[in-house]
């Protein structure tokens, strides 16, 4: 009897308590439940975006965005969106998406106001100078783009064949040794290689040699695909790149001694050689290629452009 009693009562401070705590969390259900119904009403009917066509999800939430860019597919994706939707395409519920040229120079035509969204920050390398594609403020970024524009008009890059032609004859040769062979090969990998040793003979003054070594010399291929593919996807993630650039992460990287210990911080260690190397004037080179053009590059005040800033450009056109 005393055994049934204690339980009986217990049951009761139990029920009683539940019944308090119970009420609280149905206001905070009701209360959650109620924002995500208006949100999701606002975003369908009455968002200045509301009328563009669109996946529906989509239209709900940037997480289905950001889900095919995680999955690698999102340049068949927003293809396969067009040609379903038409030429403007609601992809997220702030975002759409755009494949018409005029509506495009409405956007990015000179002396638009349209700015670039925040998802641009992830771009931007902590310590390091800011590279015109991340840029955000719409003055600086058009001083920055037309600093550099020059050396990529027709002009210059005419002025630049005879290197470029150079990494062409290589590649032809070695297509024909792989056509006398038989052997199938990939082409997307040898013109991503042949791309490499442009960028090189033009920004650097020498080939990578990933055409000679038939190789991805120091890595650098995966290192920018798998660093490009974290900062792209980042940029739609909440805090973007913080997880990985942050000074908790650099005292643990110290402390392990991975410093410098990764291909595109190799590269980067590279890059900066060559450069000092060729405003030291120890490069034995006086060409007039893209580096020579960074290295003449002024300021905002018509001041020669730091050394962060050259490198800056020279990883950039990597």
């Amino acid at each position: 009897m005393a055994t049934n009693s204690f339980f009986k009562t217990l049951t009761g401070e139990v029920i009683e308590h539940l019944q308090s705590s119970g009420s609280r969390f149905f206001a905070a259900v009701c209360l959650l439940s109620f924002t995500v119904l208006v949100t999701v009403i606002y975003r369908l009917w009455f968002h200045p975006l509301a009328g563009i066509p669109g996946p529906l999800l989509a239209r709900l939430t940037g997480l289905w965005r950001t889900y095919h860019y995680f999955r690698g597919t999102w340049h068949e994706d927003v293809l396969a969106l067009h040609n379903k939707y038409g030429r403007v395409v609601r992809v997220a519920p702030g975002e759409v998406s755009v494949v018409d040229g005029g509506t495009l120079k409405k956007l990015y035509g000179h002396g638009k106001p349209a700015q670039k969204t925040p998802w641009y920050s992830t771009w931007e390398i902590p310590g390091a100078s800011t590279a015109f594609f991340a840029q955000q403020d719409p003055k600086y970024h058009s001083f920055l783009r037309k600093r550099v524009s020059h050396v990529y008009s027709m002009t210059s890059i005419v002025a630049m064949e005879p290197y470029i032609q150079g990494c062409l004859d290589l590649m032809i040769q070695l297509l024909h040794k792989y056509a006398d062979s038989g052997e199938t090969i990939d082409m997307s990998e040898w013109t991503n290689a042949f791309a490499y040793d442009v960028v090189g003979e033009i920004a650097f003054g020498e080939r990578f040699g990933h055409l000679e070594t038939e190789e991805d010399v120091m890595g650098l291929r995966q290192a920018i695909f798998d660093r490009f593919y974290l900062m792209a996807n980042m940029g739609h993630v909440w805090g973007q790149m913080f997880f990985f650039d942050n000074p908790v992460t650099g005292t643990l990287v110290k402390w392990l001694g991975l410093v410098n210990t990764s291909p595109y911080a190799k590269f980067q260690s590279w890059t900066n050689e060559k450069v000092l190397a060729r405003r030291e004037g120890k490069s034995g080179s006086s060409r007039k290629d893209m580096l020579n053009h960074f290295l003449n590059m002024k300021t905002m005040n018509g001041e020669p452009a730091p050394h962060s800033e050259v490198m800056m450009e020279a990883l950039n056109i990597v």
